[in-house]
Protein backbone atom coordinates (compact mmCIF):
# COMPACT_ATOMS: atom_id res chain seq x y z
CA UNK A 1 0.00 0.00 0.00
CA UNK A 2 2.76 2.57 0.61
CA UNK A 3 5.25 1.68 -1.70
CA UNK A 4 1.43 2.20 -4.60
CA UNK A 5 0.70 5.09 -2.86
CA UNK A 6 4.35 6.58 -3.24
CA UNK A 7 4.15 5.75 -6.57
CA UNK A 8 0.81 7.80 -7.15
CA UNK A 9 2.08 10.88 -5.52
CA UNK A 10 4.85 10.94 -7.77
CA UNK A 11 2.57 10.68 -10.81
CA UNK A 12 0.16 13.33 -9.54
CA UNK A 13 3.37 15.69 -9.10
CA UNK A 14 4.24 15.03 -12.39
CA UNK A 15 0.76 15.77 -13.65
CA UNK A 16 0.27 19.00 -12.16
CA UNK A 17 4.01 20.19 -13.44
CA UNK A 18 2.62 19.53 -16.41
CA UNK A 19 -0.78 20.91 -15.92
CA UNK A 20 1.41 24.28 -14.79
CA UNK A 21 3.40 24.17 -17.87
CA UNK A 22 0.31 24.11 -20.28
CA UNK A 23 -0.94 27.20 -18.06
CA UNK A 24 2.48 28.95 -18.48
CA UNK A 25 2.65 28.68 -22.01
CA UNK A 26 -0.38 29.67 -22.25
CA UNK A 27 0.12 33.22 -19.88
CA UNK A 28 3.12 33.91 -22.45
CA UNK A 29 0.97 33.48 -25.32
CA UNK A 30 -0.69 36.64 -25.05
CA UNK A 31 1.75 40.19 -25.82
CA UNK A 32 1.26 41.91 -22.70
CA UNK A 33 -0.65 45.63 -22.92
CA UNK A 34 1.50 48.87 -23.25
CA UNK A 35 3.16 49.88 -20.32
CA UNK A 36 3.50 46.45 -19.07
CA UNK A 37 5.79 43.32 -20.19
CA UNK A 38 6.94 39.96 -20.78
CA UNK A 39 8.79 40.10 -17.36
CA UNK A 40 5.74 41.16 -15.71
CA UNK A 41 3.56 38.17 -17.05
CA UNK A 42 5.96 35.93 -15.97
CA UNK A 43 6.23 37.54 -12.38
CA UNK A 44 2.24 37.49 -12.12
CA UNK A 45 2.22 34.13 -12.88
CA UNK A 46 4.02 33.52 -10.03
CA UNK A 47 2.16 35.47 -7.95
CA UNK A 48 -1.25 33.35 -8.01
CA UNK A 49 -1.90 31.35 -4.82
CA UNK A 50 -3.11 28.48 -7.16
CA UNK A 51 0.60 28.41 -8.57
CA UNK A 52 2.02 28.37 -5.49
CA UNK A 53 -0.16 26.43 -3.59
CA UNK A 54 0.68 23.26 -6.68
CA UNK A 55 4.61 24.03 -6.65
CA UNK A 56 4.32 23.55 -2.78
CA UNK A 57 2.60 20.20 -3.35
CA UNK A 58 4.88 19.13 -6.02
CA UNK A 59 7.63 19.61 -3.61
CA UNK A 60 5.72 18.21 -0.89
CA UNK A 61 4.42 14.73 -3.02
CA UNK A 62 8.01 14.36 -4.57
CA UNK A 63 9.75 14.75 -1.37
CA UNK A 64 7.36 12.40 0.10
CA UNK A 65 7.01 9.85 -2.68
CA UNK A 66 10.71 9.49 -3.11
CA UNK A 67 11.56 9.32 0.57
CA UNK A 68 9.07 6.54 1.27
CA UNK A 69 10.50 4.31 -2.26
CA UNK A 70 14.37 4.48 -1.42
CA UNK A 71 14.26 4.73 2.59
CA UNK A 72 13.12 2.19 4.79
CA UNK A 73 12.71 4.82 8.16
CA UNK A 74 9.72 7.27 8.60
CA UNK A 75 9.75 10.29 6.49
CA UNK A 76 11.83 13.33 8.37
CA UNK A 77 9.58 15.92 10.03
CA UNK A 78 10.28 18.35 7.30
CA UNK A 79 8.35 16.52 4.70
CA UNK A 80 5.49 16.09 7.50
CA UNK A 81 5.27 19.80 7.86
CA UNK A 82 5.62 20.29 4.14
CA UNK A 83 2.78 17.95 3.16
CA UNK A 84 0.36 19.55 5.48
CA UNK A 85 1.48 23.03 4.35
CA UNK A 86 0.18 21.40 0.88
CA UNK A 87 -2.58 20.04 1.58
CA UNK A 88 -4.04 22.97 3.64
CA UNK A 89 -2.97 25.56 0.57
CA UNK A 90 -4.43 22.93 -2.11
CA UNK A 91 -7.80 22.39 0.12
CA UNK A 92 -8.46 26.32 0.36
CA UNK A 93 -7.29 26.61 -3.36
CA UNK A 94 -9.76 24.16 -4.58
CA UNK A 95 -12.30 25.60 -1.86
CA UNK A 96 -11.97 29.48 -2.77
CA UNK A 97 -12.14 28.59 -6.69
CA UNK A 98 -14.92 26.03 -6.76
CA UNK A 99 -16.77 28.25 -4.92
CA UNK A 100 -15.93 32.29 -5.47
CA UNK A 101 -14.09 31.89 -9.00
CA UNK A 102 -15.44 29.19 -11.07
CA UNK A 103 -17.00 30.46 -14.42
CA UNK A 104 -15.53 34.22 -14.07
CA UNK A 105 -12.88 33.70 -16.41
CA UNK A 106 -12.79 30.93 -19.29
CA UNK A 107 -10.19 28.22 -18.89
CA UNK A 108 -7.61 28.47 -21.94
CA UNK A 109 -6.33 24.59 -20.95
CA UNK A 110 -9.61 23.26 -19.17
CA UNK A 111 -8.21 19.95 -18.85
CA UNK A 112 -5.05 21.98 -16.57
CA UNK A 113 -7.51 23.98 -14.91
CA UNK A 114 -9.24 21.33 -13.63
CA UNK A 115 -5.94 19.65 -12.16
CA UNK A 116 -4.43 22.72 -10.57
CA UNK A 117 -7.87 23.14 -8.67
CA UNK A 118 -10.28 20.49 -8.51
CA UNK A 119 -8.14 17.46 -9.17
CA UNK A 120 -5.09 18.21 -7.39
CA UNK A 121 -6.65 19.44 -3.80
CA UNK A 122 -9.03 16.14 -4.36
CA UNK A 123 -5.94 14.10 -4.19
CA UNK A 124 -4.34 15.99 -1.40
CA UNK A 125 -7.43 15.54 0.63
CA UNK A 126 -7.52 11.81 0.16
CA UNK A 127 -3.92 11.59 0.79
CA UNK A 128 -4.36 13.38 4.40
CA UNK A 129 -6.44 9.88 4.89
CA UNK A 130 -4.86 7.27 3.32
CA UNK A 131 -1.38 7.28 3.62
CA UNK A 132 1.12 7.08 6.64
CA UNK A 133 0.89 10.63 8.85
CA UNK A 134 3.00 11.40 11.40
CA UNK A 135 1.80 13.12 14.77
CA UNK A 136 2.86 16.73 14.27
CA UNK A 137 2.99 19.27 17.26
CA UNK A 138 0.03 22.16 17.36
CA UNK A 139 2.49 24.82 16.96
CA UNK A 140 2.84 23.18 12.83
CA UNK A 141 -0.22 25.64 12.33
CA UNK A 142 1.02 28.83 13.13
CA UNK A 143 4.29 27.84 10.71
CA UNK A 144 1.77 26.78 7.82
CA UNK A 145 -0.92 30.47 7.93
CA UNK A 146 2.42 31.83 8.02
CA UNK A 147 3.37 31.35 3.90
CA UNK A 148 -0.57 33.05 3.35
CA UNK A 149 -0.28 35.68 5.65
CA UNK A 150 3.04 36.89 3.49
CA UNK A 151 1.17 35.84 0.06
CA UNK A 152 -1.80 38.40 1.13
CA UNK A 153 0.58 41.47 2.20
CA UNK A 154 2.64 41.26 -0.84
CA UNK A 155 -0.18 40.65 -2.97
CA UNK A 156 -2.03 43.95 -1.52
CA UNK A 157 1.04 45.61 -1.92
CA UNK A 158 2.39 44.72 -5.12
CA UNK A 159 -1.27 45.46 -6.55
CA UNK A 160 -0.81 48.97 -6.52
CA UNK A 161 2.50 49.28 -8.60
CA UNK A 162 1.74 46.95 -11.34
CA UNK A 163 0.39 47.38 -14.59
CA UNK A 164 -1.92 44.92 -15.45
CA UNK A 165 -0.44 42.47 -18.66
CA UNK A 166 -4.14 42.25 -20.00
CA UNK A 167 -5.92 45.60 -19.75
CA UNK A 168 -2.99 48.05 -18.94
CA UNK A 169 -4.97 49.21 -15.88
CA UNK A 170 -2.24 50.40 -13.32
CA UNK A 171 -3.07 48.36 -11.09
CA UNK A 172 -3.29 44.33 -10.81
CA UNK A 173 -4.65 41.81 -8.55
CA UNK A 174 -4.37 37.60 -9.08
CA UNK A 175 -8.79 37.64 -7.86
CA UNK A 176 -11.07 39.80 -8.23
CA UNK A 177 -12.07 39.63 -4.13
CA UNK A 178 -8.22 41.73 -3.55
CA UNK A 179 -9.24 44.46 -5.78
CA UNK A 180 -10.25 47.15 -3.90
CA UNK A 181 -10.96 48.98 -7.31
CA UNK A 182 -13.51 46.43 -7.97
CA UNK A 183 -15.22 45.41 -4.57
CA UNK A 184 -15.57 49.40 -3.56
CA UNK A 185 -13.14 50.04 -1.02
CA UNK A 186 -10.29 48.31 1.16
CA UNK A 187 -13.32 47.41 4.01
CA UNK A 188 -14.53 44.46 1.86
CA UNK A 189 -11.10 43.26 0.75
CA UNK A 190 -10.12 43.09 4.21
CA UNK A 191 -13.64 40.89 5.10
CA UNK A 192 -12.55 38.72 2.45
CA UNK A 193 -8.74 38.29 3.66
CA UNK A 194 -9.84 37.57 7.65
CA UNK A 195 -12.38 35.30 6.19
CA UNK A 196 -9.78 33.33 3.98
CA UNK A 197 -7.14 33.79 7.05
CA UNK A 198 -9.92 32.02 9.75
CA UNK A 199 -10.47 29.31 6.75
CA UNK A 200 -6.74 28.81 6.20
CA UNK A 201 -6.04 28.40 10.51
CA UNK A 202 -9.24 26.02 10.53
CA UNK A 203 -8.23 23.73 7.59
CA UNK A 204 -4.39 24.00 8.90
CA UNK A 205 -6.03 22.73 12.37
CA UNK A 206 -8.03 19.97 10.81
CA UNK A 207 -5.18 18.63 8.91
CA UNK A 208 -2.64 18.71 12.21
CA UNK A 209 -5.51 17.41 13.96
CA UNK A 210 -6.16 14.46 11.63
CA UNK A 211 -2.37 13.70 11.75
CA UNK A 212 -2.25 13.72 15.31
CA UNK A 213 -5.04 11.43 15.30
CA UNK A 214 -3.51 9.07 13.26
CA UNK A 215 0.17 8.88 13.79
CA UNK A 216 0.25 6.96 16.71
CA UNK A 217 -2.18 4.61 16.23
CA UNK A 218 -0.19 3.11 13.47
CA UNK A 219 3.09 2.35 15.50
CA UNK A 220 0.66 2.25 18.98
CA UNK A 221 1.36 -1.38 19.07
CA UNK A 222 4.87 -1.31 18.85
CA UNK A 223 5.94 -1.85 22.38
CA UNK A 224 9.64 -0.88 23.49
CA UNK A 225 10.07 -3.54 27.00
CA UNK A 226 12.63 -3.06 29.66
CA UNK A 227 14.59 -5.72 29.03
CA UNK A 228 15.72 -4.93 25.00
CA UNK A 229 16.48 -1.62 24.07
CA UNK A 230 16.64 -0.49 20.04
CA UNK A 231 18.12 1.90 18.36
CA UNK A 232 16.73 4.76 16.41
CA UNK A 233 17.88 6.67 13.40
CA UNK A 234 15.01 9.94 13.35
CA UNK A 235 16.22 12.48 10.80
CA UNK A 236 19.59 11.15 10.27
CA UNK A 237 20.66 10.84 13.66
CA UNK A 238 21.09 7.69 16.37
CA UNK A 239 19.03 7.06 19.74
CA UNK A 240 19.31 4.23 21.68
CA UNK A 241 15.91 3.66 23.46
CA UNK A 242 15.71 1.88 26.84
CA UNK A 243 12.73 2.12 28.88
CA UNK A 244 13.47 1.82 33.14
CA UNK A 245 12.47 -1.49 34.30
CA UNK A 246 11.87 0.15 37.84
CA UNK A 247 9.94 3.04 36.82
CA UNK A 248 6.82 2.44 34.22
CA UNK A 249 6.64 4.95 31.51
CA UNK A 250 10.20 6.21 32.02
CA UNK A 251 12.11 6.09 28.71
CA UNK A 252 16.63 6.62 28.46
CA UNK A 253 16.84 8.02 24.66
CA UNK A 254 20.80 7.94 24.58
CA UNK A 255 21.92 9.96 21.61
CA UNK A 256 24.90 7.89 20.25
CA UNK A 257 25.41 10.28 16.90
CA UNK A 258 25.39 13.34 19.07
CA UNK A 259 28.68 15.67 19.63
CA UNK A 260 29.12 14.47 23.18
CA UNK A 261 29.36 11.34 24.97
CA UNK A 262 26.73 9.99 27.15
CA UNK A 263 24.11 12.51 26.17
CA UNK A 264 20.47 12.05 26.14
CA UNK A 265 17.32 12.75 27.50
CA UNK A 266 14.68 10.69 29.40
CA UNK A 267 10.49 10.90 28.98
CA UNK A 268 7.72 9.49 30.45
CA UNK A 269 4.35 11.00 30.39
CA UNK A 270 1.92 11.74 32.96
CA UNK A 271 -0.41 9.38 33.58
CA UNK A 272 2.61 6.81 33.41
CA UNK A 273 2.04 4.66 30.54
CA UNK A 274 4.18 2.83 27.80
CA UNK A 275 4.40 4.87 24.99
CA UNK A 276 4.90 3.63 21.54
CA UNK A 277 7.76 4.15 19.29
CA UNK A 278 5.95 6.60 17.27
CA UNK A 279 5.54 9.27 20.23
CA UNK A 280 9.06 8.80 21.46
CA UNK A 281 10.34 9.49 17.40
CA UNK A 282 8.49 12.52 18.22
CA UNK A 283 10.02 13.03 21.47
CA UNK A 284 13.45 12.83 19.73
CA UNK A 285 12.28 15.49 16.89
CA UNK A 286 11.88 18.23 19.62
CA UNK A 287 14.77 17.44 21.31
CA UNK A 288 16.32 17.73 17.98
CA UNK A 289 14.90 20.71 17.45
CA UNK A 290 16.02 22.71 20.55
CA UNK A 291 19.39 21.65 20.48
CA UNK A 292 22.64 23.43 19.17
CA UNK A 293 23.99 22.31 15.89
CA UNK A 294 27.42 23.98 17.33
CA UNK A 295 27.50 22.57 20.91
CA UNK A 296 25.36 19.73 20.75
CA UNK A 297 23.69 21.03 23.99
CA UNK A 298 19.88 22.78 23.95
CA UNK A 299 20.02 26.49 24.45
Amino acid sequence: MTRTWSILRLAMAVLIVAAMTAEFRGALSTPPAEGSSLATVVVNYFSYFTIESNLFAVAALLSAGVWTLTRRHQAPTWIAVLMAAATTFMTITGLVYNLLLRGLVPAAHPWANEILHLIGPLFLVVDLFIAPRRRLPWRTVGTIIAFPILWAAYTLIRGEHVVSPLTGDPWWYPYPFLNHHLQGGYEVVIAYVIGIAAAFTLVAWGVVAVGRRRGPTESASVIISPDQPVERVIDGETFRINQDPDTPGLYHLDWLSGPNPDYGFSSRVSDGRQQSEAELDDEIRTFLAQVDPKTGYID
